[in-house]
């Protein structure tokens, strides 16, 4: 019985063989197509180059977006609040900066509390050596 099923599977790994091969040579073909694909349109931006410009209500929604998602994460320390209502900002008025600042006072007065506190220990460990 083994004598009749050997040239069926030399047949079987033939055909094995010749589908990966051909499988294979298709996987190949697909990334030339890909660069025949048109290039995407030139996008032009307000903000392009040296002397772009922002738009103002893009910006506040950017940071209106920040503020409701992006802070859970990240944070904004390096951010200075009078910098929200400079020219060419997101144009905040001073008001609504002052607002937005409001809840972050408390933790800069904490940070340099505690930046004292450690300079006023870091001084009596100096003159107890």
């Amino acid at each position: 019985m083994n004598s009749h099923c050997a040239p069926l599977r030399n047949v079987v790994l033939a055909l094995t063989l010749a589908l990966t091969l051909a499988a294979s040579l298709a996987g190949t073909a697909l990334p030339a197509r890909a660069q025949e694909a048109e290039a995407p349109p030139r996008q032009h931006w307000s903000f392009w180059g040296p002397f772009g410009t922002y738009d103002p209500a893009q910006l506040q929604r950017g940071f209106k977006i920040y503020r409701e998602v992006c802070s859970n994460c990240h944070s904004i320390k390096l951010l200075s609040f009078r910098n929200l209502a400079d020219p060419g900002g997101p144009g905040f008025s001073e008001a609504q900066a002052a607002t937005i600042a409001a809840p972050f006072q408390v933790m800069i007065f904490l940070r340099l509390y505690r930046a004292a506190l450690f300079h006023q220990e870091e001084g009596l460990a100096l003159r107890a050596a």
